[in-house]
């Protein structure tokens, strides 16, 4: 019964996503977050508060969790009810928990957060009206390393990334159908 009531709940909970995306203007943008996790909880705690918050609420979480104990599980149960998440486990290396994630995207574009990072509030629905505005764009990346600070003071800086601060590159991915390139996730 109870694993029924999660069904029913998280079947739900994505109804109330797309209503609340429809409201938003973009609900056709939906995302998939494909995130390797090894070695941290708090801070996966972290991201995923900063996806609680996004302003666009059509996405899903796939945790690839390849912890020997149940750190990650953990977080994951405490977000359940707020975020739509889907737990798997793989054996280590990075590549391979994102080629585990990739099996199970249902979204339109595909993103590999790390388990240490946070997204800005509005990063999701900045990514989804930058998609959605030109029919051209296949994906959205940047370098997100503090740009106010490092490339503000070179002069032939471009404009700043949607990230604020990082130290990472963060990418986007529209997922490709068949009749574009033949490929399928």
């Amino acid at each position: 019964m109870g694993v029924q009531k999660k069904w029913i709940d998280s079947e739900l909970f994505a109804v109330v996503q797309i209503a609340i995306a429809a409201f938003t203007g973009h609900c056709h943008v939906k995302f998939s977050l494909i995130v390797g996790t090894l070695g941290r909880s708090a801070e996966l705690a972290q991201l995923f508060d900063s996806l609680v918050v996004q302003t666009h609420h059509n996405f899903e979480i796939i945790v690839v969790d390849q912890n020997d104990d149940d750190r990650a599980k953990l977080v994951v149960d405490r977000f359940i009810d707020r975020l739509n998440i889907l737990h798997l486990a793989s054996a280590k290396g990075l590549s391979r928990a994102r080629n585990v994630g990739l099996a199970h995207v249902t979204g339109d574009v595909v993103a590999f957060p790390d388990d240490d990072c946070c997204y800005p509030r509005t990063v999701l629905e900045t990514v989804a009206k930058q998609l959605s505005g030109d029919a051209e764009l296949s994906g959205v990346t940047g370098l997100a390393a503090a740009w106010t600070k490092m490339a503000a003071a070179r002069k032939d800086a471009g404009p700043p990334s949607l990230f604020s601060s990082t130290n990472s590159t963060f990418g986007f991915v529209q997922r490709p159908t068949p009749s574009s390139c033949g490929l399928r996730w």
